[in-house]
């Protein structure tokens, strides 16, 4: 087998190399890097290696040491959707935000229509207050996927922070007929129905949110004052 071949010739990159991958699919990502250290060592032009090594040092959060493998596999030219998308997320534990958007950005070369990655890379731009450039992404993602709720609500997150309230109101509609269960965008929902004097749209809106979470205070706090504003005192009162 291959811990017998690699018995007999401690130079057998290929042995190394398959029972990498074999260790990789028992998840015992330790003996995969220390394997694929093994054939780096002895053939460093070895791209699969410098790829699968990342990825397992991906899967022990030692971020750093993935990132370098996966620049040495895109180096080599034999980056794949996979190598890019990997290595954005690394960059985005790490907290190094603009790495991660041009990392997903090669990914999104290679696969375009892939609408999650979009998204990621859109929430991405939010973290970096990147509105323009976040609202673009959402919006593509909203042509590959009309009924994703989060992307909805994420534009109206935009739109709303852009004092676009008609847009926003907009986006907030979609997302909760999308998913019911969307608490966030019901309760923004009812603060632009209530900023827009939609104030028995905004008691309905915050009523879902409650019927999601009954425990949430600032739901209750305007629910009580749209109540108040339409005039009915004992429920402002109750809430």
């Amino acid at each position: 087998d291959l811990s017998h071949a690699i018995d007999a010739d401690s130079d057998y990159t290929d042995a190394y190399l398959a029972r990498a991958y074999l260790l990789f699919g028992l998840n015992d990502y330790p003996s995969v890097v220390d394997d694929l250290t093994r054939v780096i060592v002895l053939a460093p032009e070895t791209p699969v290696a410098y790829n699968l090594r990342a990825l397992s040092n991906y899967s022990l959060g030692r971020y750093d040491q993935a990132v370098a493998d996966f620049a040495r596999t895109i180096a080599y030219g034999e980056a794949s959707f996979e190598t890019y998308y990997y290595q954005g997320v690394c960059y985005f534990s790490l907290e190094k935000y603009e790495k991660a958007i041009q990392a997903w950005s090669q990914a999104l070369e290679l696969e375009s229509e892939n609408v999650a990655l979009v998204v990621n890379r859109a929430s991405t731009y939010l973290l970096l207050e990147d509105l323009p450039n976040a609202l673009a992404d959402f919006q593509t993602a909203l042509e590959l996927d009309p009924e994703s709720s989060f992307a909805h609500q994420k534009m109206g997150d935009i739109y709303f922070q852009m004092e676009e309230l008609d847009l926003a109101l907009d986006s907030y509609s979609q997302a909760v007929i999308w998913d019911d269960s969307n608490l966030s965008a019901f309760f923004n929902l009812g603060v632009i129905q209530f900023q827009l004097e939609q104030h028995q749209e905004a008691i309905g809106s915050f009523q879902a949110a409650l019927e999601l979470d009954g425990a949430n205070q600032a739901a209750h706090k305007r629910l009580a004052d749209a109540y108040f504003t339409v005039g009915n005192y004992q429920q402002a009162v109750d809430e």
